[in-house]
């Protein structure tokens, strides 16, 4: 049986495409990250966060580091139209194990209190379509 080399080599380069395109999106974020991208909050558990906050932002940014009182957090920037004007919202998760809570809600660079930031969240999740 002959063997077309041209046709396996072009094969194995297919399957490695198709295999490093399927990863890049995970490798993309660390464990913490996708913690957080990957859950949802109790006010709209049917909602991935990562999902949600990908189609309510532009220029976004996810980045994970312990804070100065060892805290594990995740941190979410992002620009958007908010009542609208532009805006740029922080989010920050503080991370336990394998669990999460937010820890902060800021809207261009101003603190939200507890019920001004779960409004703006419970926003972002509401508007996202499947």
């Amino acid at each position: 049986m002959k063997i077309n080399c041209r046709a396996m080599l072009l094969s194995a380069l297919a399957l490695l495409i198709l295999l490093t395109a399927g990863c890049t999106q995970t490798a993309k974020y660390d464990a913490d990250v996708r913690l957080v991208r990957e859950g949802y909050l109790q006010m709209n558990p049917s909602v991935p966060i990562g999902k949600a906050f990908d189609q309510f932002f532009i220029n976004d940014s996810w980045t994970s580091f312990t804070s100065t009182n060892n805290e594990k957090i995740v941190e979410f920037n992002g620009e958007c139209t908010f009542n609208d004007e532009p805006a740029t919202l922080k989010v920050q998760f503080e991370i336990f194990g394998n669990e999460f809570s937010v820890y902060h809600v800021g809207l261009n660079k101003v603190p939200l209190d507890d019920l001004e930031g779960l409004g703006v969240l419970d926003k972002i999740l509401s508007e996202y379509q499947p």
